[in-house]
């Protein structure tokens, strides 16, 4: 049935494409019908502004652009942003990179990418947001924006702008369901009170199942996740208006997120112990991963491990007063995000309790899972004041404020490598900020930023006596703690070429605060080191942007080259037993490419768009870097150190780019509109770990996606059929070795993407 699902929508796109112009000759269509290029807005650099007009390098991806794609988590921006590279997880917190450049920390850590719901920024240890419902559009701004974003943007801003209350009552009913058993159910609906107040409210729920399938039972990974969204504004008078907000998730993932890709073969696990007797050692891979065949692109998994997964509940709120004084504009914004995460991992996902066997009962036994429980909670406040943006000068300035304090219960009772701990991890930061704009002529005009960020850490771990080790041993150490300060900033200089054409050329110098390695197992012989320093950013970039042919064509260019001294860099270090998590900062990397953005449209009813990036992201010094597992002298290790100097950095193909096209069918024989889309999406391959383990490599890859769509006349009802990955391209979004040590070989685990297979699935939507 999928084979002919697929074989219809491939050949109904063709001919529809085919035969489009002839069917467009013979029918009539208004103005209102035809395609346009909308003017699109930003609100990620504290001020409402038309994309076209912000001197930044920028993507927008609209709602419409996420029905397409059937786009549904944080990880499909992967295949619609190229400057973007997320790794995603079903049971955990996602890794963003920007423009190849991510910390990749754990626990407490800062990736570079800051992440905004509604400008409020998210805690990097949220998980909540993996789920990307009622949104109206995404907005990224690419390279360091340290000046307006802070702390947590070094790399760049992701900023997701949800649906709110309108003047008109309206709303939506929408229904998803695929071939490979994804169901998606979504609401919204908005209007106004009375003539003083408004509200919206959504609602969604979904039920997905992945690749990942257990051979133990037979069942797939799967999640199923609820969540709503309620807004109420207020405008007491023409001065005074007031926006309340709440959302509220509750998801849970169930089976294990990693599958072998590769394995050395005829490696035992953890050869250590002598099993059945010398001269064999450990566990032989028929016992522990039977009936699985070990390559790239395996999706199959055998565990006895039935509990695994992870159950997370958000609840956040928000309030923001903007008060109109005079020309100015005064603004307070209030947000409060509490989440706790339970997750059961399964460590090393094999088929049988490894320990247990191998030690006959002589040790304590030990069920091949561990459990991190994890509750965050932020606390922000700004106030903002800002004047006219159309004034000859012009600004933004305010104050900023940030509590997030990060609690983690952490057990493995397993005697060779165990964790029983709490860890405390607090990150305030308080900041002053302000960016002018000045017209020095009619057509010039230059932007100066400034910000003085002080950052407060804290760090606490209590190391509990585990299985096997002498009871009531508790190794505490003193509370850490570290104040920082920074002073950035940033100049750029405008050039107005006519009313809708400019060139612009940017300097800034950005930061990332100290951090503590928040992932380390503490014992009095291997205490808490000082944090790992301050990254020192100086950014580069000349871009343009610019509406040409009548306004049918928009295209933005973006050239950058920007330089990190003292980078932090998370870097497995592994050792017999287990492994260990290293934050380290490598001498300097850097980032330099080109990017476009196309949005066209050739004729009156077919639109296409371009987005493209070539990026060369590298270490240019990072001389003492833990060797990957495995590594020989001959592939560069020296006593487990590797100098990765001139290497390149995980997660940054050199190349990616998004193509799209739509074409409206004009035709009067059916009271409906049809529209056929494509899109192909493509990358070179990347290596995802900073280690330059060569098994840890992501072949390049390319998806297709395609969609027939029919609109009634009023756009009452909407129902589209997709087909996702026709080529049926395999790929993965998360690789890595850490298991090595177990083995005392190559290992290599990966989670397949959700859409690393061909589906088939079909859209109905109502609007009223």
């Amino acid at each position: 049935m999928k084979r002919k699902l697929v074989g219809l929508l491939s050949l109904s796109v063709a001919v529809g494409l085919m035969l489009a112009g002839g069917a467009a000759a013979n029918a009539q269509q208004s103005a209102d019908d035809e395609f346009t290029l909308q003017e699109v807005t930003v609100t990620a650099q504290k001020r409402t502004e038309k994309l076209q007009e912000a001197t930044v390098a920028a993507s927008v991806v609209s709602e419409d652009e996420f029905t397409a794609s059937n786009a549904s988590n944080v990880i499909d921006l992967n295949n619609l942003i190229p400057s973007v590279q997320l790794k995603g997880s079903r049971n955990g917190r996602v890794a963003m990179a920007m423009r190849g450049i991510s910390t990749q920390t754990d626990e407490g850590g800062i990736s570079g990418v800051l992440f905004m719901v509604d400008g409020v920024p998210v805690p990097s240890d949220s998980m909540g947001v993996n789920e990307l419902e009622d949104i109206q559009r995404v907005e990224v701004l690419k390279g360091p924006q340290s000046t307006l974003g802070g702390r947590t943007a070094s790399a760049g801003v992701i900023n997701i702008v949800t649906k709110g209350p309108s003047d008109t009552l309206k709303g939506s009913v929408g229904i998803t369901a695929t071939d490979d058993k994804e169901l998606r159910l979504n609401g919204f609906v908005s209007g106004p009170i009375n003539d003083k107040a408004g509200f919206s409210v959504s609602a969604s729920s979904h039920q997905i199942e992945y690749l990942n399938r257990n051979l133990n039972g037979g069942k797939h990974q799967n999640s199923d996740g609820k969540s709503v969204r309620a807004k109420l504004s207020f405008e007491p008078n023409d001065n005074f208006s007031i926006l309340l907000s709440g959302h509220l998730l509750d998801y849970k993932s169930k089976g294990a997120n990693l599958v072998y890709q590769y394995l050395t073969p005829g490696a035992r696990l953890f050869p250590y112990i002598p099993y059945p007797a010398p001269p064999e050692f450990g566990l032989p891979q028929s016992e522990v991963l039977p009936g699985i065949d070990v390559h790239y692109g395996n999706t199959d998994y055998s565990s006895p491990v039935k509990n695994s997964g992870a159950d997370i509940k958000d609840k956040d709120f928000g309030l923001n007063l903007d008060y109109t004084l005079g020309r100015y504009t005064l603004s307070s914004i209030s947000a409060y995000q509490k989440e706790d995460q339970k997750n059961i991992q399964d460590v090393p996902v094999v088929a049988v309790y490894f320990w247990n066997i191998l030690t006959g009962g002589m040790a304590p036994p030990y069920y091949n899972f561990q459990t991190v429980n994890t509750e965050v909670t932020s606390l922000t406040q700004e106030f903002k004041v800002s004047s006219p943006a159309e004034d000859p000068i012009n600004f933004v300035a305010g104050l900023f404020y940030s509590d997030v304090t990060i609690d983690i219960d952490y057990l493995r009772p397993w005697v060779a490598a165990p964790v029983d701990s709490s860890r405390k991890i607090t990150q305030k930061a308080m900041a002053a900020y302000a960016r002018v704009n000045w017209a020095l002529a009619k057509k010039t005009s230059l932007t100066t930023g400034l910000r003085f960020n002080r950052d407060d850490l804290g760090f606490s771990d209590i190391q509990r006596a585990s299985q096997g080790q002498d009871p009531g041993v508790v190794y505490a150490p003193p509370p850490a703690t570290d104040v920082s300060t920074a002073l950035v900033g940033d100049i750029t200089l405008e050039q107005k070429l006519s009313s809708d054409r400019m060139l612009y050329f940017t300097y800034a110098r950005g930061y990332k605060p100290k951090a503590y390695n928040t992932a380390k197992t503490l014992t009095s012989s291997n205490p808490l080191d000082d944090p790992v320093g301050q990254e020192k950013i100086n950014h580069f970039e000349i871009g343009s942007k610019g509406k040409y042919l009548g306004n049918r064509l928009i295209m933005n260019l973006a050239a950058f080259d920007t330089i990190y001294n003292d980078y932090q860099v998370q870097i497995f270090n592994a050792s017999e037993a287990g492994y260990d998590l290293n934050l380290q900062a490598a001498g300097e990397a850097e980032t330099r490419g080109l990017e476009v953005d196309i949005d066209a449209i050739p004729t009156d009813n077919l639109k296409i768009n371009l987005k493209a990036a070539y990026i060369d992201a590298k270490f240019n010094k990072f001389e003492n870097a833990p060797a990957y597992p495995m590594q020989t002298v001959a592939e560069g290790a020296v006593d487990g150190i590797q100098d990765l100097s001139g290497k390149p950095m995980p997660d940054s193909p050199k190349f990616k780019a998004t193509f799209g096209v739509d074409k409206r069918i004009v035709q009067s024989a059916l009271p409906f509109e049809i529209t056929l889309g494509a899109r192909y999406s493509y990358q070179t391959e990347t290596l995802m770990r900073p280690n330059q383990n060569p098994k840890n490599r992501q072949p390049a890859f390319g998806l297709l996606d395609l969609n027939i769509k029919a609109v009634s006349p009023s756009d009452r009802y909407s129902l589209m059929l997709f087909v996702n990955n026709v080529f049926d391209q395999f790929y993965l979004v998360h690789m890595f070795d850490v298991w090595s040590g177990i083995w005392n070989a190559s290992a290599t685990v990966g989670t397949p993407a959700r859409d690393a297979h061909r589906y088939v699935g079909i859209k109905f939507n109502v609007n009223f």
